[in-house]
């Protein structure tokens, strides 16, 4: 896991032969829980790069290193607890979450739209009623 999360930068090649090179930028080995979540990806039930680890106490109060449960990808995208029990392979939760949105930036956006909205109405309803009629017969018409 070390070796995934690591900086790295290799040549590769182009199908015509040409070189060019690939980098990643290091990232932490443990996600902290105290702090917002790393995206999610459809392949978070395999060992990749991207996969949630965590590290909590076993029974004897030893360190241990863990990948995230389904429950808890559901909490990382703001589900309810067992959002994706219906479904029977634990893979395809962890894909689900995966492939999901988070629903509190979802909401978020949402409350910010309807607010902007709102104005935008309550502006334009204002600006309506400020325009004067005009009287043709002011116009030679």
């Amino acid at each position: 896991m070390k070796e995934l999360r690591s900086a790295k930068k290799r040549e590769r090649f182009k199908p015509n032969g040409e070189p060019y090179y690939y980098s990643e930028g290091r990232m932490n080995l443990l996600d902290n829980l105290d702090r917002p979540g790393r995206t999610m990806l459809t392949s978070e039930s395999s060992l990749n790069r991207s996969t949630h680890l965590i590290q909590t106490l076993d029974k004897n109060g030893r360190n241990r290193r863990r990948f995230i449960t389904p429950i808890e990808a559901e909490r990382l995208n703001c589900f309810d607890d067992d959002w994706t029990v219906s479904i029977t392979s634990e893979k395809m939760r962890y894909f689900c979450m995966g492939n999901a949105l988070v629903v509190d930036i979802i909401q978020n956006l949402a409350d910010q739209i309807e607010r902007v909205y709102d104005e935008l109405i309550v502006n334009l309803k204002i600006n309506q009623n400020n325009i004067k009629t005009c009287d043709l017969e002011e116009y030679d018409v």
